[in-house]
């Protein structure tokens, strides 16, 4: 029997923090994503979730929702993502070993030495993170004043001042090799 694929020139996984399921926590975002077009299994994006999940011992206490996006204007594109909201407290130290295991998951997507990614641009990176910033809060990409570029071995720090609100963000990017890059993004309210 033939496999069903799908394709993605962009695949991601956004991991957030929650109160309860109605509620976000307002803490650090994470997103691991690949990039560059990848054909992938019909549901493997949450069986691959579930199985991190399961992994780092989060059981329950999660909620996920998934779209794909597909555009067939001129230049045609595809991208699917999955949101998975966490409770706080189920979390908390796992997340590193949800993060991992997810991402290896992820990378087995690609086949063994292809597409080597070590760190991404500046500008790159700064490109990527504005548009994650605008999508994940909501906000105007025009708004966003970016304040800082650095790199740091394989990771990019970009941070962005919200001029309409005063809201800082701080994204850090980091190549994960095969194509894949994890990001991490946490906002900062204005100071009184």
């Amino acid at each position: 029997m033939k496999e069903n694929l799908n394709y993605a020139d962009t695949l991601s996984v956004v991991i957030q923090p929650m109160v309860d399921p109605l509620t976000p926590d307002g803490g650090p975002t994470h997103e691991i994503a690949l990039i560059g077009g990848v054909l992938y299994p019909a549901g493997y994006l949450e069986r691959a979730v579930r199985a991190a999940l399961a992994e780092s011992g989060v059981t329950d206490t999660f909620v996920i929702d998934s779209r794909r996006n597909v555009s067939e204007w001129g230049a045609s594109g595809a991208v699917e993502e999955l949101v998975l909201s966490v409770l706080r407290d189920a979390i908390g130290v796992g997340a590193g070993a949800l993060l991992v295991a997810l991402a290896g998951r992820l990378r087995r997507l690609f086949p063994a030495g292809e597409r080597e990614m070590e760190a991404m641009s500046e500008s790159d990176a700064a490109v990527w993170a504005r548009g994650r910033v605008a999508l994940t809060y909501n906000v105007s990409a025009e708004v966003l004043e970016l304040r800082l570029v650095r790199t740091e071995g394989a990771t990019v720090t970009v941070r962005f001042c919200d001029r309409a609100t005063g809201w800082d963000y701080t994204v850090k990017v980091a190549g994960l090799g095969a194509g894949a890059i994890l990001m991490m993004i946490e906002r900062t309210a204005p100071a009184d």
